[in-house]
């Protein structure tokens, strides 16, 4: 079954499709084309499928594949695990998105070690990124070019909802529904040229140093709580994820 076929045929599941919010790339554990993959529990992901595009995530290298989860992850429901290890890196998107753009996370850490530590990164050359260390210190943070917000400390054991938005000086970051990034924080202008998960696609040599799962990332571009779906996701993701979001 091709790309279109398998996003047509997409579940709702607890009452709702999350792929209906108009995301510009989708990468989701249950997803119709990440079921089609065939998994079991602890199989390696060589690929996750982008749910909307043709963007898919891949790992070349066997023993840097994050693994298929389907219990002990966020609220039971499956996602994709990196050790610490593993990681995808440098998935050019077709078409880079300016400002501003959004990125909306479900994840879970377990541990996060090194000096810089992303969870979401994009391209060398248009990247805007989304980190739990920077310089040795935890904390979230955005960068897209010009400057780093530091805002709030990351839990380890605890689900999330990340919803990372990219506009200049008025970039946000809220976790589980609440801004943690000061209004008016700079944080710069970069696209979203492509995405990498669980390690920094720019800090070349450093390991993948993000362990944890991964349920759901959607790319959106602009602000996606413009989205006439977006308040039944928010409550989506409480229903399935166990997640309060605000």
């Amino acid at each position: 079954m091709g790309h279109a076929l398998r996003r047509a045929a997409s579940q709702r599941i607890g009452g709702f499709d999350p792929l209906a919010v108009g995301w510009t790339h989708a990468y989701w554990a249950e997803g119709p084309e990440f079921v089609a993959l065939g998994l079991s529990d602890g199989g390696a992901v060589a690929t996750w499928p982008d749910e909307i595009g043709t963007d898919d995530l891949t790992q070349s290298t066997a023993g840097l594949r994050p693994t298929y989860r389907t219990a002990g992850t966020i609220n039971s429901v499956p996602a994709v695990r990196g050790d610490g290890t593993q990681y995808y890196r440098d998935v050019a998107f077709a078409s880079a998105m300016a400002q501003p753009h959004s990125t909306v996370v479900i994840t879970r850490l377990t541990s996060v070690a090194g000096t810089w530590a992303t969870i979401i990164d994009g391209t060398s050359n248009a990247r805007a990124w989304l980190a739990v260390r920077v310089s040795g210190t935890l904390n979230w943070n955005l960068f897209a070019g010009v400057g780093v917000a530091q805002a709030g400390t990351p839990a380890a054991n605890t689900g999330y909802m990340l919803r990372a938005f990219f506009s200049g000086s008025s970039s946000l970051l809220d976790v589980n529904g609440t801004n943690v990034v000061p209004t008016g924080t700079a944080v710069g202008t970069q696209n979203r040229g492509g995405i990498s998960l669980f390690n920094s696609s720019v800090q070349l040599g450093q390991p993948a140093v993000v362990a944890g799962d991964i349920a759901f990332v959607g790319v959106f571009n602009g602000d996606v709580t413009g989205d006439p779906k977006w308040a039944q996701f928010k409550t989506w993701v409480t229903s399935h994820y166990g997640i309060t979001v605000a």
